[in-house]
């Protein structure tokens, strides 16, 4: 029996519309307020950075810039508020010049509860959204900001969905 190369299976799982970002319940967003922004490092000496010609400095600035524009506001990196979390993964077959990636925005937040006398605290994820996709290297760049922005925008409407402006 043969097997598909790894490459091949990424990029069908590209084209499956139900597998393209399952977002959670907006509910889980109401009360939410400030939001602080924390891009993932991308990997320098990997795959990230050089293939796709973004950087994170890029990514933190577009992303921060689109919640603002929708009226949410966003603290500085660091604070105690939720995060939006924005992580990118790629990498390119070394015989092709076609580049696939995942990307993944989240919503973390910090819960504090008690377990009998012990007081305890721990980060829950109260958004996710997440795509795969692939293109030909010279473009990749553009389309994972192009990604990244669509799955911020996904969270932008479940947000206001439950806490409108005005």
């Amino acid at each position: 029996m043969s097997r598909m190369p790894p490459t091949i299976v990424v990029l069908l799982l590209g084209l499956v519309p139900s597998l393209r970002g399952q977002s959670w319940q907006a509910d889980d967003l109401k009360g939410l307020d400030t939001v602080d922004v924390m891009i993932e490092d991308l990997d320098e000496d990997l795959a990230e950075a050089k293939i796709l010609n973004v950087s994170e400095v890029v990514l933190q600035s577009k992303t921060e810039l689109q919640l603002r524009q929708y009226g949410i506001p966003v603290a500085p990196a660091g604070s105690l508020h939720p995060t939006v979390y924005v992580r990118v993964n790629a990498d390119r077959r070394a015989d092709t010049e076609v580049c696939y990636w995942t990307v993944s925005v989240e919503v973390h937040e910090g819960v504090r509860f008690q377990r009998g006398t012990l007081p305890m605290s721990t980060i829950v994820t109260v958004w996710a959204n997440s795509s795969i996709n692939f293109q030909g290297c010279d473009y990749a760049g553009e389309s994972v900001i192009e990604d990244v922005l669509r799955l911020v925008e996904m969270f932008i409407n479940d947000y206001l969905s439950v806490n409108p402006r005005g």
